[in-house]
């Protein structure tokens, strides 16, 4: 009896003592409904949710959207549903005037992958963040349709953000600098080995942040989809505003087999290449600080490399 009893306890010991160094060294996530005040860092905001640590189902959602350039997206769509990890792949069809091709069901059938095609009636690349209803997994992939990545790199990137799921992980990496006159300015690389905006290609970050970007004002969305642009760079202040904190983690892919493929479609080459591209997403980073009341964004050493996470710039 005496022996039940002492092992009865020290199981109960052991769980309450796993519970507390869980809960202490996994990240906290706070995020708020947006108004001025919680830009600013009011601390009598109204929170809205919290998460501590993972409760997710196994795999990955993976969320593409792709306009004009079935070519290359075909050999994009394929690279992801041959990924064992992925378990979803949200596809937004923004070829309105397009039937949807017949080998995205066949790939998906195929590879026994759930698919969602989603096919709204105007073209908007505001529509790329506001899906989370779509979403079952905590972990999502946001790529573009012009991105060729290995599983590898997938998994290698995921294994350091369970442990901090508050933080953005991706594969290309941006900053931004203040200018004499007051103004800021985007950067197409980093400055001084430092980045503060991680980019869709692909993306990796927490489902909760979806209404997060959900809640902000329609001006936002606006301003977004007046330039077709800076969808991204808005996940990123909402990010840094949400955990008053530097965006994320830039993760260095193991070889030459991430990359762009845009140079083989024949169809669109990107918003990139467009007139104007870099001059809209400077306009749109003073734009969101004048609406958010000051520059949430914060730069960050933070790498992925090969074989470790460093703090300091990779070489």
């Amino acid at each position: 009896m005496k022996l039940r009893l002492f092992l009865y306890v020290s199981c109960l010991v052991l769980v309450v003592f796993v519970i507390v160094i869980t809960t202490s060294i996994i990240p906290q996530f706070r995020s708020s409904t947006f108004n001025a005040a919680s830009a600013k860092g009011d601390q009598n905001q109204t929170e809205k949710y919290y998460f501590n640590g993972m409760r997710e189902r196994p795999g990955f959602t993976v969320i593409i959207m792709t306009h004009n350039r079935n070519d290359i997206f075909k050999i994009v769509f394929e690279n992801y549903a041959n990924m064992e990890s992925v378990e979803k792949i949200i596809v937004q069809w923004h070829n309105i005037e397009q039937t949807i091709p017949t080998f995205l069901e066949e790939i998906a059938t195929t590879r026994k992958k759930k698919l969602l095609i989603l096919q709204p009636s105007v073209n908007l690349i505001s529509n790329r963040m506001r899906l989370d209803p779509n979403i079952m997994t905590d972990a999502v992939w946001v790529s573009d349709d012009d991105i060729i990545i290995l599983e590898s790199d997938i998994l290698r990137a995921y294994s350091l953000w369970k442990w901090m799921p508050n933080q953005l992980f991706g594969f290309t990496c941006r900053a931004h600098s203040f200018r004499e006159d007051g103004s800021y300015q985007y950067h197409a690389g980093f400055i001084e080995g430092k980045f503060s905006i991680l980019l869709p290609a692909p993306l990796l970050l927490h489902r909760q942040y979806f209404s997060v970007f959900n809640s902000l004002p329609e001006s936002i969305f606006s301003m977004v989809d007046k330039y077709q642009n800076c969808e991204d760079i808005v996940m990123n202040f909402a990010v840094a505003n949400a955990t008053k904190d530097a965006v994320g983690v830039c993760v260095i892919a193991q070889n030459g087999k991430y990359g762009k493929i845009d140079g083989r479609s024949k169809g669109d080459k990107g918003l990139k290449r467009r007139k104007g591209h870099y001059l809209h997403r400077t306009i749109c980073l003073n734009e969101l600080v004048k609406i958010y009341g000051y520059m949430p964004l914060q730069y960050s050493e933070n790498y992925l490399t090969r074989d470790r996470f460093k703090h300091k710039p990779f070489v």
